[in-house]
C-alpha cells in the first residue's frame, strides 16, 4: 500500500511513477526462484531499490528503464562475462547461502506492536518525563534483553517496558531502511565444501572486509550499511506515513466494494 500512496502522490503532483511489483518478502524467502523473481521486479522498477556498479561506476540505478534487458546490455558494455541472467544467478546464490538476511529480519521483528501502539507510548513520555526521552536515543542503554520476544497483549505502563517497547521500534525502523552491499567478482575457484575466506585490511585502521573464496567461480564480500540509528524526531513521520496508508487502503477497498456493487446491481 505504500508503493500506492507513493503512486498516488505522483500523479496529484503530475508526475509519473510505476507501483513496484517487488516483494521484500520473496527477498527474504530464501527460495532461489522467489529472490530471483524480487531482483527481477527491482530491475523492472529500480526506484531506491538497486543499483549496480562496475569498478565503482553506477552503471543501473532509478531512471533506467528496460529492466534485466536493459542490464544484459549495459553489462555487455561493461565487458561483463555473462549475462544479465548469470549476474542475478550469482546474486541469488550469494543471498540464499548466508545468513545475512535472517539477522535483517530478526532485527526487524524488534518492531512487536507497530507505531499505533508505540506512537501514544512515545507521546505520553515526552509529556510527563521529557528527561527520559533524551535517554531513548542513547543505544548503549540496549542490553542482552532485547531478543525476539512473543508481542505484548497490552500496552505497556511500566516506563522501563515503554522505554523498551519504543526502542524496539526504532531498531526494527533502522533495519527496515538499510542496505545490502554486495561485491563480487570471476575466478577460477573450485567449489569447496568448506566455507572459506580471507581477510583484507580496508582504509580504515583495524579493520578488514572478509571476502568469501569458496564459491565456483566467483568471490564475494557482503555487508549491511546504512545502519544509523533513526532520530527519535521522525517518530511523528512514521505515524503520519502510517495514517496515510490505512487512509490509502480505506479508500481502495471502499473503491472496490462500489465497483463490485455496480456491476451486481447491473446484473
Amino acid at each position: 500500500m505504500h508503493q500506492q500512496l507513493k503512486a498516488s502522490e505522483a500523479r496529484a503532483h503530475g508526475k509519473k511513477c510505476v507501483v513496484s511489483k517487488y516483494d521484500p518478502l520473496e527477498l527474504f524467502s530464501y527460495s532461489p526462484a522467489l529472490v530471483k523473481e524480487s531482483l527481477e521486479h527491482m530491475l523492472d522498477t529500480p526506484q531506491n531499490n538497486i543499483r549496480v556498479f562496475a569498478d565503482q561506476k553506477l552503471i543501473f540505478a532509478e531512471g533506467i528503464s528496460g529492466g534485466k534487458s536493459a542490464l544484459d546490455q549495459i553489462l555487455k558494455n561493461e565487458n561483463f562475462h555473462g549475462s544479465a541472467d548469470t549476474f542475478l544467478d550469482v546474486v541469488v546464490e550469494i543471498l540464499t547461502r548466508e545468513p545475512l538476511f535472517n539477522r535483517v529480519r530478526s532485527a526487524q521483528m524488534m518492531d512487536d506492536m507497530d507505531i499505533e501502539a508505540v506512537y501514544p507510548v512515545y507521546k505520553l513520555l515526552l509529556e510527563s518525563k521529557p528527561g527520559v526521552v533524551n535517554d531513548l536515543e542513547q543505544y548503549a542503554y540496549l542490553n542482552n534483553s532485547l531478543l525476539p520476544r512473543e508481542p505484548p497483549q497490552t500496552i505497556p505502563t511500566e516506563t522501563a517496558a515503554q522505554i523498551e517497547l519504543i526502542q524496539r521500534f526504532m531498531i526494527a525502523t533502522t533495519a527496515k531502511d538499510c542496505s545490502v552491499m554486495i561485491t563480487f567478482r570471476e575466478t577460477d575457484q573450485s567449489p569447496s565444501p568448506l566455507r572459506t575466506f580471507i581477510d583484507i585490511p580496508t582504509s580504515e585502521d583495524k579493520n578488514y572486509e572478509r571476502v568469501v573464496t569458496d564459491l565456483a567461480g566467483w568471490e564475494y564480500a557482503i555487508s549491511i550499511v546504512d545502519l544509523d540509528p533513526k532520530p527519535l524526531d521522525k517518530m511523528q513521520h512514521y505515524f503520519d506515513l502510517d495514517e496515510k496508508i490505512a487512509t490509502k487502503y480505506s479508500k481502495s477497498l471502499s473503491m472496490d466494494a462500489t465497483s463490485y456493487l455496480g456491476e451486481t446491481l447491473e446484473l
